[in-house]
């Protein structure tokens, strides 16, 4: 089974004793990589494994929402897995089921991007739809970087913090654009300036612009959900889970119950789908 994020995925292949093996390889999303180029970041991953051996591939990944998006990686998939049962999720399946398990739940992914849906314990019932790094991913990884580029060129940013940027970032204007709109992985260069954000977390400069990541993401996303409000919270992320301290006060001061954090979905979600095949194989 796998954890598939743009940048990075978690997989983790368990054998019938229950013995496991972990890989950590490139991401990808079917909304921006064709099928070939899927497959050939899957073959190079899975290059030296036993794959024609594997008997049923649960994938969870970003940009999986849609069918035609759901049918690219299924394809992919086939040719790296021939002898495979294929089950191509959203990634927000696998944090809805990692966290929630059969219980209901209001789910958030903050990471490089942002997600979130009211889960009912089986099924996903409401969910925002996200924009993606263009239009939206309040809450992620992109946004916050997003936030720190324009604090910087609009000289929001103070300037021992801006000296601190300089040193680890070319913020010359013709770089980041280039980065931006012309290179191959935007969402991931924007997402690294959440790196430098961690470093210098106390910050207050830092700090307002975390929260402002969080307080967007929850004005455009968790309080359309009403009327299921009162549901405990769940993150799964690297930003909700590193900036922790503050998503939490973000929560707190709203009212909001707050659930499970993970940083990774992936062991939650082994467990969950053992305790479904011993429950299929005794009853």
């Amino acid at each position: 089974m796998a954890d598939g994020g743009s940048t990075k995925s978690d997989w983790k292949i368990i054998s019938e004793n229950e013995e496991a093996i972990e890989y950590t390889a490139k991401g990808f999303n079917p909304v921006m990589h064709s099928v070939d180029m899927i497959e050939a970041s899957l073959k190079e991953t899975f290059e030296q494994s036993p794959r024609e051996q594997i008997q049923k591939v649960y994938y969870y990944g970003a940009g999986c929402s849609e069918p035609q998006q759901l049918e690219i990686v299924r394809k992919a998939m086939v040719r790296i897995f021939p002898r495979a049962e294929i089950y191509v999720h959203s990634d927000l399946m696998a944090a809805a089921r990692a966290t929630c398990e059969d219980q209901k739940g209001i789910v958030c992914i903050l990471g490089t991007g942002s997600n979130s849906c009211v889960f009912d314990g089986s099924a996903i019932v409401d969910k925002v739809p996200t924009l993606g790094y263009l239009l939206g991913d309040e809450g992620s990884g992109v946004y916050l970087g997003k936030l720190i580029i324009q604090s910087y060129f609009y000289r929001d940013m103070p300037v021992p913090l801006a000296k601190k940027l300089r040193e680890e970032f070319d913020m010359a204007r013709g770089s980041v654009f280039e980065q931006v709109y012309h290179g191959q992985r935007p969402n991931y260069y924007l997402a690294q300036y959440s790196k430098f954000a961690f470093k210098y977390q106390k910050d207050p400069h830092i700090k307002n612009l975390v929260r402002r990541t969080f307080s967007d993401f929850l004005h455009c996303h968790i309080f359309k959900y009403k009327k299921w409000l009162h549901l405990p919270i769940h993150t799964v992320g690297s930003i909700g889970y590193f900036f922790h301290d503050i998503w939490s006060e973000c929560l707190n001061n709203n009212g909001l119950k707050q659930g499970k954090w993970l940083q990774k979905p992936i062991d939650s979600l082994a467990q969950y789908h053992l305790k479904i095949w011993k429950s299929e194989l005794y009853g």
